[in-house]
């Protein structure tokens, strides 16, 4: 993913680039870099490009993949390198 970057304000602010081939996108949080990731937000139709959830505070790691529509399945890209993000 183009542009994919992760950011602290009051919350954590997940931006990234359209890719014009995407049906929408995914993004991910876990506490530990190989830890189990929980569903931070989906998009559908390509029509946002960030996104932004509070959380406790503590060191949260964040990836997301773009996915495309085959009939009614998902056809999903790779994973993004997970970045790291510290919430006060």
């Amino acid at each position: 993913m183009k542009g994919f970057k992760v950011a602290v304000t009051d919350k954590l602010k997940v931006s990234w680039k359209k890719n014009a081939k995407a049906s929408g996108y995914e993004v991910y949080y876990a506490t530990a870099v190989d830890g189990k990731y929980k569903k931070l937000a989906a998009f559908k139709n390509n029509s946002k490009t960030s996104c932004s959830k509070a959380l406790a505070s503590g060191t949260y790691f964040v990836k997301m993949r773009p996915y495309v529509l085959s009939g009614k399945k998902k056809l999903y890209g790779s994973f993004t390198a997970a970045k790291e993000v510290a919430v006060p």
